[in-house]
């Protein structure tokens, strides 16, 4: 299983059918310069903090569903890598959490502009990114970067510490 996990089989890039490794090495081929990758430490985090906000106020069984996809992304992410899904983990429930704080327990008017600017900026700093890598976000590819891209930038950032030695995460 592991990098062989069949996500999707009813969507196809050209990559066979849709799985993991396929979906990490798409992200990978969008994302080559360093440029690109410091626009991304910034940018995705940003727009996940921002989707969150909106989540926060949409509730199922009383619990909001910013923790619902926080904990299904993490879940994904040990699929990939546990090492991965560890760095992942710290972040997007720091993220989510600061996105609970902000959002309040009822839509006000400063967290939707919250919601906004972060949206919106993280994407124009991704845009840059790209602008200088040449090329178009792979979301534009497959629509399911979006969920690969907080590990994506998770694994980059953990490898430029050296948290992940010289074994490459399991992806």
């Amino acid at each position: 299983m592991g990098s062989e996990y069949t996500i999707l089989t009813v969507w196809n890039t050209g990559r066979n059918i849709l799985k993991l490794k396929n979906l990490m090495d798409l992200y990978q081929d969008h994302h080559t310069k360093t440029i690109t990758k410091l626009t991304h430490f910034i940018g995705v985090p940003m727009i996940y903090f921002a989707v969150m906000i909106p989540l926060c106020w949409l509730h199922f069984r009383g619990l909001p569903l910013t923790w619902f996809l926080t904990i299904g992304l993490i879940s994904l992410y040990c699929f990939f890598d546990l090492r991965v899904a560890f760095g992942s983990a710290l972040v997007l429930v720091s993220l989510a959490g600061f996105a609970t704080y902000c959002a309040g327990d009822q839509i006000h008017l400063q967290a939707v502009a919250v919601f906004l600017i972060a949206f919106i900026v993280g994407w124009l700093i991704q845009f840059v990114g790209h602008y200088f890598e040449g090329n178009r976000p792979a979301l534009f590819d497959n629509l399911l970067q979006i969920f690969i891209a907080p590990a994506f930038v998770a694994a980059e950032f953990m490898g430029m510490l050296g948290l992940l030695g010289k074994k490459k995460p399991g992806f």
